[in-house]
């Protein structure tokens, strides 16, 4: 094989891989965990990704980039209600929308 053909393959190959690492997007090709919360009487449905996590309350959904904790995993966003928060340890979390702090949330039944 010549040098050239040596060379054409090389750079299709990072091609390649690189198009790879591209459709795998935000997650980084792994899967994203969802989990479902109750938090008093409205139930929270979660999707935590890489950076990030979406949550969705009612016919409501937020996107929630990950953000600075000294325990646990906060994530923060911005919504037309206002501020959002959800800071879960384990199993438990805490989530205020707005003005609004619900009441401790609970996680129900394993992740997926």
């Amino acid at each position: 094989m010549e040098k050239r053909d040596i060379r054409k393959s090389i750079a299709i190959g990072v091609s390649l891989l690189l198009a790879a690492c591209a459709a795998a997007g935000d997650s980084g090709g792994r899967k994203a965990i969802e989990a479902d919360f109750v938090c008093g009487a409205d139930v929270v449905h979660t999707r935590f990704v890489s950076a990030g996590m979406t949550l969705e309350l009612g016919a409501n959904e937020y996107v929630l980039a990950q953000a600075r904790s000294g325990s646990g995993a906060r994530y923060t966003g911005d919504s037309p209600d206002g501020p959002v928060e959800f800071w879960n340890k384990g199993r438990d979390a805490r989530l205020t929308i707005g003005g609004r702090t619900f009441p401790e949330c609970h996680q129900q039944g394993e992740t997926r």
